[in-house]
């Protein structure tokens, strides 16, 4: 099974991603992830990623769309999407490479989402988020020190909204067109989320195999 989760940045995708992957054991792929990866590289290609998301633009179609292909070739069969694809060109190659079963569209109002990401922090050594404004902590429980990502700045965090309202919202319509899209509203809890989720997914699953016996019965007769 593959599934996208859509939303917008702070909705709470990667948090979501990784509950998949630690108890259903689905392959977490983020772009966003791969891509700060790449920046700590340090070297050339890194920088000029860098740049781009100093500035909060996106990265372009072409080099997302060769970093995902890589990452897709490690992967097994369950595979869960976060942060791609971010606008129609992207979802439309995506199909040419991919059987997408189900979108995961994270409703998020923009006041949540703009404290949840001032508020974000992530751990310099092992990558673990916090929240300032739930954890009043300095320091990871590793001991890396907790830094504030450039993309989470006030200024950055209203451009990159205005870039996902513009490229990246109109994709909501394009998954309810091909019947894929499921619509969860963001709880303050992740695990509320995340079990809505798998509630939605296990009643869809369900009613697929009873019209599939329906039809089996019917063609017996």
């Amino acid at each position: 099974m593959i599934l996208i989760l859509l939303g917008a940045p702070g909705c709470g995708k990667g948090t979501i991603s990784k509950l998949f992957q630690e108890r259903l054991n689905f392959c977490h792929i983020s772009t966003g992830e791969i891509i700060r990866k790449t920046i700590a590289l340090n070297n050339e290609f890194g920088e000029m990623l860098r740049q781009i998301i100093t500035k909060g633009e996106l990265v372009s179609d072409e080099i997302v769309l060769k970093l995902l292909c890589e990452k897709l070739n490690e992967c097994g069969s369950d595979i869960i999407l976060d942060g791609f694809p971010r606008t129609l060109f992207q979802a439309k190659k995506l199909d040419e490479i991919a059987k997408i079963d189900k979108v995961i569209y994270i409703d998020t109002p923009y006041d949540v989402i703009k404290e949840r990401l001032a508020g974000r922090r992530i751990c310099q050594n092992c990558g673990k988020v916090y929240n300032v404004n739930l954890h009043s902590m300095n320091s990871c429980d590793c001991g890396g020190k907790l830094i504030q990502r450039e993309d989470d700045l006030p200024h950055v965090i209203e451009e990159r909204f205005k870039i996902y309202e513009e490229e990246t919202f109109p994709l909501i319509e394009f998954y309810s067109n091909q019947d894929k899209l499921i619509k969860v509203k963001s709880s303050s809890s992740s695990n509320d989320t995340f079990n809505e989720i798998l509630s939605f997914l296990e009643i869809k699953w369900w009613l697929l195999q009873k019209k599939k016996w329906i039809a089996w019965e019917f063609q017996a007769r």
